[in-house]
Order: C-alpha cells, then structure tokens, then sequence
C-alpha cells in the first residue's frame, strides 16, 4: 500500500491528486532526479522553464516536471501533477526498498510505514510543500450529484468559511454538457474546494464512446498552498489517517444543513452530509497569526468587549445577544476583516 488513497466505511475514496514541493537543500539536479528515484535519461530538457525558473526538465511520457537555475536561494522545485502520482510513488517505493534474503523492504526504521509518510518526512528533511491536492472521491454519486450541490447551495441550505461561490457548466458546439464545476473560494488563497464532475470531466477526453465512464463520478477536491499544505502534511506525520485528515478539513471549512434555526451556524447538519463525512471530527490547518492584526484583536475583544458581553448576556438571561452580535457583524465587514477571514480561517 502506497498510502496516497484510502477507502472510507461509507464507500467513499480519499485520495491525494497533486504534489508541488522545494527543495532547499544545496542539490544538483541529477541528484533531485535521484532522489525521486528516476534516472536522468528518463526525463527530457523542455524548451522553456517557469515558475520563476529558467530551465526545467520533464519525465518522458508523463506531466513530472523539476524546475531549477532559479535565482538564489530559490533552490529546486517539483511538480506531480495527479496522472502521475501513482507512477510516481512506484518508483519512489524502488529507490528507496533494499534487498533482503526474504525479498524487497523498505528502508526505513519502521518497516510497515506507507511510502506516502515515508515520502512526506524525506521531503521535510530537505525542502517544504507548496501545493497539495487532495479528494473525495464519489463513485456512483451515492450521496451529492453537483446538480445537488447547486440546488442545496441556492437554497442557502450550507454553511461555509468560503465568501463566495461560482457554478461552471462547459458545453460541446452541440449543447452537451461536458463539465459541471462548483467553485468555492478564490485560487489565491491558500485553500480552495471544488465539486466537479469527475465523468464529464473523464469522458470529454475519450473520444472512443465504447472507452467512456459509464458510472456517475462526483470529486470534492481541496487545493492546499503554501502553510496550509505544510499543516496539512504535519497533520499527517502525527498520526492522523489520510482519510481523517482531508475528511476532517472539508467539515471545518463546508456542511450542508437543515434550515431549522434563524441562525445559520446554528441550524443542524444535514442528515446525508454527516453521512458523506462518516461524522470525521472536524480539522482546522492552523496558521502562524501576526501579532499586530489577528493577536491584537482577539486581546482587545478580551479586554474590553468580554466584560459588558457577560453582563448583558446576565441582564438578558441568554446568550441570543451574541449570535445577533455575529450576524450583524457579518453584514459589516471591512476589507481588512474580510482579508484576514480568508487568510487564516
């Protein structure tokens, strides 16, 4: 087991879809192609670089890409895109597996460790992550359908840490739907959701009809940049499973719900999305605060706004005040709060 997928109890399939990562530590490239565990005659010079690179290298026959002669201190980047991962991980498996009298074995300390952490903690030793992609996979669209995502979403029947939301329909010259996408967020942050059909998406690369997906295929996909990828991986490295862990952070930031409170952040969760989630607790990928802006406001609401808060809320008998609190400020967002939301919540 490779451990970049994993089956979940309610038939659902996590899986990671897309590696970027820099390696900072002093490495020629034919040492990086070692590292990956690829010989430099499998990949080919392309004629560009990118990235801020100016040079870059391809694996022969599949979208692998090592960037490099960057500008100091910028070191050596690499790109897997999803249609690589497994191939990819297969030969990482080799490189770093060592002959023994009963067959092949990892090397590492602990034998039965997945390729995936043993990865991951290499990875760390000499560089960090910038992107991660990682799923859910619906095979057989048993829980949402996007068409169901969009009408539950124009209902209102959701609860997000994402400000906005777009719906993205592709069609053929004849009118046929070829996509179906939802977006959730902005591709600039360091976290985005997409629900797309992943059929649409397989069979508008199939031109042989007798070679197209046949079953409905629905894919949640998180991308992770930056310090929320690093979190994402540290999440990992402490034992969480890769299913608790994308699971985990798709509740925190997403949840369908029932519309049975004027409050929405109170309203009940929608009784198949707990389904969807198998009732995963939910994971937040906490980020480094600075203390000028996120550290000093959460002080001054201690200081001087928790006081006349408890007692009102003893005047009142409740704390009903408070959601009210929340609504409205909700409605009176500055650029700067709203910037911050979307950077560390």
């Amino acid at each position: 087991m490779l451990g970049t997928h994993m089956d979940l109890a309610n038939g659902l399939r996590v899986l990671v879809d897309w590696i970027d990562f820099t390696i900072t530590k002093n490495m020629e490239v034919h040492e990086v192609i070692d590292f990956l565990g690829y010989a430099v005659d499998q990949f080919s010079e392309r004629s560009c670089g990118g990235r801020g690179y100016k040079d870059s290298l391809q694996l022969k026959g599949y979208s692998l890409l090592i960037y490099y002669n960057g500008n100091e201190g910028m070191g050596i980047h690499v790109s897997i895109s999803g249609s690589c991962i497994t191939n990819f991980f297969c030969a990482f498996q080799k490189r770093y597996s060592v002959l023994t009298p009963f067959g092949s074995a990892r090397d590492t300390v602990d034998l039965d460790s997945l390729v995936f952490l043993d990865f991951l903690k290499r990875v760390q030793s000499i560089g960090h992550f910038t992107r991660l992609d990682v799923a859910v996979d619906d095979i057989g669209a048993k829980y949402f359908s996007v068409h169901d995502v969009v009408c539950l979403m124009d209902n209102l029947s959701y609860v997000s840490r994402f400000r906005k939301w777009t719906q993205i329909k592709t069609c053929d010259s004849n009118g046929l739907v070829v996509g179906h996408t939802v977006n959730l967020g902005s591709r600039q942050s360091e976290i985005f959701l997409r629900v797309y059909d992943k059929q649409l998406e397989q069979n508008s690369k199939i031109e042989n009809a007798d070679n197209k997906i046949k079953n409905k295929w629905v894919r949640w996909e998180l991308e992770l940049k930056q310090g929320r990828a690093q979190q994402f991986v540290a999440k990992l490295l402490s034992g969480l499973s890769l299913g608790d862990t994308v699971v985990g952070v798709l509740s925190y930031y997403f949840r369908f719900i029932n519309l049975d409170n004027v409050q929405k952040f109170r309203c009940s969760t929608l009784a198949l999305w707990e389904e969807f989630t198998c009732s995963i607790t939910k994971l937040r990928l906490a980020v480094t605060f600075p203390i000028t802006t996120y550290e000093r406001k959460k002080l001054w609401l201690k200081r001087s706004v928790a006081p006349t808060l408890y007692a009102v809320s003893e005047i009142e008998g409740s704390i009903d005040m408070l959601y009210d609190l929340l609504e409205y400020g909700s409605l009176r967002q500055n650029a700067l709060l709203k910037d911050m939301v979307l950077q560390y919540a």
